[in-house]
């Protein structure tokens, strides 16, 4: 916080003085990203949210302040899915949780390749927000409610579900139990510095099928 109050002051001085503040504002614009980052942080190991490592996921939702997604992709000859979505890295408690996913927008032209065939030409643009859809591995009423009280805080810029690991997997399938492992929620905290992207990641909640302990 005093990073950002004391680049304000530098930012307000030269702007008085005359002199370039360009520099200056970029500099105060990470220091604000940074500080919101902390912050959103720091809300949610208040709210009983701890620390875990970072774990590969698949992300179903996002928390964005943009009102429609954006991008198209565009191929010859078959339709193309359109761009997945990402989170704005908004302030807490700004934005609303969707789907990364969005709608689907196809469009269709005549063209032809470079040899002068003929050839069919599909664009793909993102059309709308999609709701969230919860993951079924993990539709149980205590991580719902967790889920939907860390949705509530509106601080985390992903929602994340880990499977099992293949090992577990194994285990399970020893057992003639079908699954595909113990599923966890992640909330996701990020910070773009430049070219690198910083994440934290929160537990949120754990399906723990005993069947598969020893």
């Amino acid at each position: 916080a005093r990073e950002v109050r004391d680049l304000e002051m530098c930012v307000e001085e030269g702007e008085r003085s005359k002199m370039n503040v360009a520099p200056l504002k970029k500099l105060l614009k990470q220091a604000e990203g940074r500080r919101q980052f902390y912050e959103r942080c720091a809300i949610a190991n208040e709210n009983g949210f701890c620390v875990v490592p970072n774990m590969p996921g698949e992300i179903f939702a996002i928390r964005t302040e943009r009102k429609r997604p954006i991008g198209h992709d565009t191929r010859r000859d078959w339709i193309p899915a359109a761009p997945p979505q990402g989170p704005t890295r908004s302030p807490a408690g700004e934005g609303e949780y969707v789907s990364p996913i969005p709608s689907e927008d196809v469009r269709s032209r005549d063209a032809k390749d470079a040899a002068g065939n003929p050839v069919t030409v599909f664009t793909t643009w993102a059309d709308d927000w999609q709701e969230v859809e919860f993951p079924i591995s993990v539709a149980k009423p205590e991580i719902m409610s967790e889920t939907a009280r860390a949705m509530a805080l509106k601080v985390f810029d992903e929602l994340v579900i880990v499977q099992g690991t293949e090992a577990e997997q194994s285990t399970a399938r020893r057992r003639n139990i079908t699954r595909r492992g113990d599923p966890i929620v992640l909330g996701v905290c990020h910070l773009r510095e430049k070219s690198r992207l910083h994440q934290v990641s929160f537990l949120i909640g754990w399906y723990l099928d005993t069947r598969t302990l020893p």
